[in-house]
């Protein structure tokens, strides 16, 4: 098990086994925080502290990064504002043309049901004269 004397500055995932075939394990230590950590390992299945200690040294992300960062962040937030104008267009589009194709279906239903081509009301029509 590793541990840093940082403490909960540094963020450690220890082994998911002891060791491998070859006796050797792996942790992986990150950080948010510049600056140096002393990283100690304990043998986790006998207790026994290794001698050797490592010392890291973490460098805090440039100015740079942090520009380049909002811009990703900036730049992806307008892309998602146009997705989602674009799909709100979509769906309108999509409402008016399922309205059509609804009247079309409506009115092709009419003119099988009585037999004649025209609308809806001239087939009504048609009807209503069939019982006078």
């Amino acid at each position: 098990m590793a541990l840093s004397n940082r403490g909960q500055l540094d963020y450690i995932t220890q082994p998911t086994a002891p060791t491998d075939a070859n006796g050797q394990t792996v942790a992986f230590i990150r950080s948010t925080i510049g600056g140096p950590s002393q990283i100690e390992v304990i043998d986790a299945t006998d207790g026994i502290w290794l001698s050797q200690k490592a010392m890291v040294t973490f460098i805090p992300p440039s100015e740079e990064l942090f520009w380049t960062i909002d811009q990703l962040i900036y730049g992806s937030n307008q892309q998602l504002n146009l997705l989602e104008m674009v799909a709100g267009r979509a769906a309108n589009n999509g409402d008016y043309f399922r309205g059509e194709i609804g009247a079309d279906a409506a009115k092709l239903a009419t003119d099988v049901v009585f037999g004649v081509t025209g609308l809806a009301s001239d087939a009504t029509m048609m009807n209503q004269s069939a019982f006078n």
